[in-house]
């Protein structure tokens, strides 16, 4: 199998002349195995020109594999590293609209500004929750606290969600 994905990158790369780029989301995700195949798939021209672009997405669990001994060799072919982080208040609302907008509610404002600024409060900015994370510290993700407030926010028949229904939220997400 990786010999013949090799092919297809190669012709890719020196017939087409075009630079293939491979994406793995929830690559935390990937085992052992896994990791070793996409190690021999790409260190063949690593050192030189290398056969496609390999973008890694997933949770902080990717890096401390990544990190492990047995991954070193792969490691250090890794041309960058990117974490992101926490958002920032500003983020947070942004990330919020967003996501009210993509869910295809245009009706104003679902959340209010002291709601959003409430959820940055609890959740600290982080948009999800890692399996690590939720072992290591109480609370709730932006994701799962706005989840919590649409359910209270329809039990309660309202049509905008403001500071008290967060509290409300954050309460259930608390007692659980």
């Amino acid at each position: 199998m990786v010999s013949r994905i090799r092919a297809a990158l190669t012709d890719l790369r020196i017939n087409k002349r075009r630079t293939p780029l491979v994406i793995i989301d929830e690559a935390h995700l990937l085992t052992q195995a896994m990791l070793e195949e996409l190690r021999l798939l790409f260190s063949d021209k690593m050192a030189s020109e290398s056969l496609a672009t390999l973008v890694l997405v997933g949770h902080p669990d990717l890096r401390r594999t990544l990190h492990l001994s047995v991954n070193e060799a792969f490691y250090q072919r890794l041309a960058m590293r990117y974490h992101l982080g926490s958002l920032d208040l500003q983020e947070t609302i942004a990330y919020v609209r967003h996501h009210v907008k993509v869910a295809g509610y245009n009706s104003g404002p679902l959340f209010t500004d002291d709601a959003i600024t409430r959820i940055f409060e609890y959740t600290k900015g982080l948009p999800r929750r890692t399996p690590a994370l939720r072992r290591a510290q109480r609370g709730a993700s932006v994701n799962q606290l706005c989840h919590t407030a649409l359910m209270a926010g329809l039990i309660d028949q309202k049509s905008t969600l403001d500071e008290s229904t967060i509290r409300k939220a954050i309460a259930d997400i608390e007692h659980d």
